[in-house]
Formats: structure tokens, C-alpha cells, sequence
């Protein structure tokens, strides 16, 4: 049912209008499920649905353009369902050097699920998929330190404000 009324309609236009691939956000909703809602779910089993979508996704849209891309933002860590590295051809990931805040302060990401995601983009980039990073400062040195951080990482990456209303310039040799 959610297949055929909203995500197989949505994929199919975006193969009819000739992109090169879809950027998948918020596949982090299963994480902030009430689980008291769906009582006989785990945040495991959701992110094992998670998954499930992902690569249905994937299978969907690469038989008809086998060049397709499929991005997820966010949640490398279902990476752990062993389909989900196979199924993705990057992820983009945000806060992994500084956090978004509503104020755009400048908070280094050091909480302890910044180096787990840290590390499951590194991960994913050494499968052989693409990372594409942002993250949020307004203070030079902070933009530059998240700049050579890209770089040593080997991302891809861009550094801005929250809104996402300035534009800067992009991170210079922050390739793949």
C-alpha cells in the first residue's frame, strides 16, 4: 500500500524526468517511532523495514536505469543490515564535525554518536560508496577545519548555516 501510493509514484517520476538518482531523507524516522505505538515492532526490527524500503528502492529503479543513484541521508548504521551497503551508492551525512543548531553556534560534534557515525561513513566510503558531508559553522577557522577534515576523510563536503540560506564556496579538494 505505502509502496504503491507514495514512494513507487515518486521514484517513477523521478526516472521519467531523468534524474541520475534520488536523495532519500529522513531514513532516521524509524529511530523516532514511539515504539508504544507499534507494539510489536524494536527499533531493530524498524530499521530492518527501513532497509527493506531502501533496497526495494534501489531494485526498483536501477531495473529500469541501472545507473541510477540512491542516496540515503543520515543513519549509516544500517549499514549493519548486510543488503543496505549493496542497495546504496552513498550516503550523505550532516554533523559529523559540527552540529547543526538553531542559533548557528559553532558546537564541535563530539557527543559520542558523532564518532559512531564518523565511523560508519568511513565505512561506507571503504565499500566504495560516496559520502556527501555537511555540516553547520559560521566561524571561519570552523569552516576550514571541517574543510581539511573532508579532505583527509576523503568526502565530499560543504559547510553552511542551518537555514541552508547562504552560499558558500565548496570545500576546495574534498573529493572522492
Amino acid at each position: 500500500a505505502w509502496w504503491d501510493l507514495a514512494v513507487k509514484p515518486r521514484v517513477d517520476r523521478a526516472l521519467a524526468a531523468g534524474f541520475d538518482g534520488v536523495y532519500l531523507d529522513t531514513p532516521l524516522a524509524y529511530e523516532e517511532i514511539d515504539l508504544s505505538l507499534v507494539p510489536d515492532e524494536t527499533r531493530d526490527s524498524l530499521g530492518r523495514k527501513m532497509v527493506d524500503l531502501i533496497v526495494k528502492i534501489s531494485r526498483y529503479a536501477k531495473r529500469a536505469e541501472p545507473g541510477f543513484w540512491v542516496l540515503p541521508q543520515n543513519s549509516p548504521e544500517l549499514a549493519e543490515h548486510g543488503d543496505y551497503t549493496k542497495a546504496i551508492d552513498g550516503i550523505g551525512m550532516e554533523d559529523l564535525f559540527f552540529r547543526s543548531t538553531l542559533d548557528d553556534s559553532d558546537i564541535p560534534c563530539v557527543d559520542d554518536w558523532c564518532a559512531e557515525n564518523l565511523e560508519a561513513a568511513r565505512e561506507l566510503r571503504d565499500a566504495g560508496k560516496l559520502v556527501l558531508a555537511v555540516d553547520y559553522a559560521s566561524k571561519s577557522e570552523n569552516i576550514e577545519h571541517a574543510c581539511r577534515r573532508y579532505r583527509e576523510e576523503r568526502f565530499v563536503g560543504y559547510v553552511t548555516v542551518r537555514a541552508l540560506d547562504r552560499i558558500r564556496p565548496h570545500c576546495e579538494g574534498a573529493r572522492r
